[in-house]
């Protein structure tokens, strides 16, 4: 089964409507199955991969596209493959690097605007997610936050 057909009998199974979430996920994933002929060699088909992946410029979860490719056989070679020379050890890549200048989101959870860069990213492994630590003007800061509680500056 692939995986556009996957997304598709989860749409016919629900009596949901289809948002715009979904349209661009399966536009998505229409791109991977059409490119993923094409590529002649491993590497062509981890890069093809990694820019799946990347699928949260389009406002899509990286955690989601990276469980829906772990589903399908037909990427567990590859993905095998780029789990054993990937730091982050087959995780989805974090969203932020270390290193990176990045500000707190203010809301309800996040009372404090912090400005700073990213010092430590770390896979927590029960909520399936990472968290990041910051430093604002050379100065550690404890609590952790979650890639939706941050964005580039």
């Amino acid at each position: 089964m692939s995986i556009g057909s996957t997304l598709s009998s989860m749409k016919r199974d629900s009596n949901e409507p289809v948002s715009g979430y979904d349209v661009r996920l399966e536009a998505h994933l229409n791109a991977l199955h059409r490119y993923w002929p094409k590529c002649v060699n491993d590497d062509e088909q981890a890069s093809l991969l990694k820019w799946f992946l990347n699928g949260d410029l389009l406002g899509l979860e990286r955690e989601e596209l990276f469980e829906l490719l772990s589903e399908h056989s037909e990427f567990q070679d590859v993905l095998s493959e780029m789990a054993a020379n990937d730091p982050v050890g087959g995780q989805y890549p974090p969203e932020y690097r270390y290193g990176e200048h990045v500000e707190v989101i203010v809301n309800a959870k996040n009372l404090t605007h912090h400005v700073g860069t990213v010092r430590k990213a770390i896979w927590h492994s029960k909520d399936r997610r990472w968290n990041f630590y910051l430093e604002v003007g050379g100065k550690n800061i404890g609590k952790r936050y979650l890639a939706v509680d941050l964005r580039r500056t």
